[in-house]
């Protein structure tokens, strides 16, 4: 149902849209990067009473460690990238290591959830890459909410019929239809009905349709699939805004939607940005979308990238073998012979055509190697019976890109051979990501011989 005349009068007299706040909008923002430390005053952190002034939020997600000096704390972030409030007034901006041009293809390949920061809202930049729904669809999802809970906006509007005779003869348009030529018994006739037929809720019902199609697919979505239905099924059976002329149309949808309903005025910006498939950037302060804030978690998206790149390729094709899981149940093997304690989890498992593995891997997102990663995939090889083990670090200045071999460990007749890969995130990363299977294609098909 198009928007009625007067509906599109309105518009005209809708000059500015709110101004949605995040929760912490006061607060000081200081810059600092993922895998580094920053030191702040012991005055910006600590309360009168002695206290630590963290937010919940902050604390036991290894997201930050905390070391004390003379008079001020010294805050060790862990790898993740994004709005990090710390305390009421304290706010991290968290930007990664590699280049930012490079981090919506890693989110976009690992498809791994973001975590929402609770209780803060941002601004986000729209950007021209891939299309990352997952923080428009978790953003509508939380504003959607609240407009269930305060129930969807209603209002009168007009019908018209054609046929038998009802309140509110519309004389000239009968006249032309029926009564000019003969027909004494039809008229046209007007009511106005009360129902949930506005444009606002058009818009709703199409995106909610549309994050219902993206996620079909994807885990991890369920809470929100439970608001979209919850909505659609409030919608009722309005029709949807199929042509839009976006720009304009978020004017007009506003201008159906009451003053008070925060909900409405929260969600149509989003949904209008999820069906123009926008991708948002996860640097800095933006000015475009306000959404809830998000942090990206890089050791399990570098884990997922990674994986994700060598599932592409090595797909069970004669002699290049297949990779999985071994977070997966279905792939991990218990740690010992004798005991059920522990389980070996490998972040790649390298299996011959066969089903049999034949050589381990496992991601680090961190910059430096530490002896504890060595011995924990030696111990993995040994629990799968390969003898061959690989880890995949970023790489630094000190490290350059591709294959090194470290060495042989164990008797001759169950050696491992273990390798480092250090992976370039800095520069073009479809250019790193053919190094990667260029190194691996030859190191694994050794290893099925």
């Amino acid at each position: 149902m198009k928007p009625s005349l007067q509906t599109q009068q309105r518009k005209n007299k809708l000059h500015t849209m709110p101004t949605i706040l995040p929760t912490y909008a006061n607060a000081q923002v200081v810059e600092a990067q993922e895998r580094a430390g920053i030191d702040i005053c012991l005055s910006d952190i600590i309360a009168a009473d002695g206290s630590l002034k963290f937010l919940e939020q902050a604390q036991n997600r290894g997201l930050i460690e905390v070391r004390q000096s003379a008079n001020r704390l010294h805050l060790k972030i862990g790898g993740v990238v994004g709005y990090l409030p710390v305390t009421e007034n304290l706010v991290l901006n968290i930007r990664p290591k590699f280049p930012i041009s490079n981090l919506a293809r890693i989110v976009a390949m690992s498809e791994k959830p973001l975590l929402k920061t609770a209780n803060m809202g941002r601004y986000y930049q729209v950007e021209n890459n891939d299309f990352l729904p997952e923080a428009l669809i978790r953003g509508l999802a939380v504003y959607s909410k609240d407009i269930l809970e305060t129930g969807v906006q209603k209002s009168y509007y007009k019908t018209t019929h054609y046929g038998t005779p009802r309140p509110k003869l519309n004389l000239r348009k009968s006249q032309q239809r029926y009564w000019g030529k003969g027909n004494q018994l039809s008229a046209v006739s007007d009511q106005f009905d009360f129902g949930p037929e506005i444009f606002a809720n058009q818009i709703l019902k199409q995106s909610a349709l549309r994050a219902l199609a993206i996620t079909r697919n994807r885990s991890g979505f369920a809470k929100e699939d439970k608001v979209f239905k919850s909505l659609i099924n409030g919608l009722g059976n309005i029709s949807v805004a199929n042509d839009m002329n976006y720009t304009a149309d978020i004017t007009l949808a506003l201008s159906d939607v009451a003053s008070f309903r925060a909900g409405y005025r929260r969600a149509l910006p989003v949904a209008v940005e999820l069906l123009k498939r926008t991708n948002l950037s996860f640097s800095g302060e933006g000015s475009n979308v306000s959404l809830p804030s998000f942090l990206l978690n890089l050791d399990d998206m570098f884990e997922a990238y990674i994986r994700v790149i060598l599932n592409n390729h090595f797909q069970g094709t004669e002699g290049s073998g297949f990779v999985r899981d071994g977070n997966n149940k279905r792939w991990s093997k218990k740690l010992l012979k004798n005991s059920s304690r522990f389980d070996a989890k490998p972040d790649l498992i390298f299996y011959s055509n066969d089903f049999t593995p034949v050589a381990l891997g496992d991601t680090k997102y961190k910059g430096k190697q530490s002896e504890t990663d060595r011995y924990q995939i030696i111990s993995h090889a040994l629990a799968y019976g390969v003898n061959k083990a690989l880890l995949i670090y970023p790489a630094t200045h000190k490290k350059s890109p591709g294959l090194h071999r470290l060495g042989k460990i164990g008797p001759v007749s169950s050696e491992i051979e273990l390798y480092e890969y250090y992976f370039d995130l800095n520069n073009d990363l479809g250019r790193a990501e053919k190094l990667l299977i260029s190194a691996l294609s030859p190191w694994l098909k050794e290893a099925i011989k």
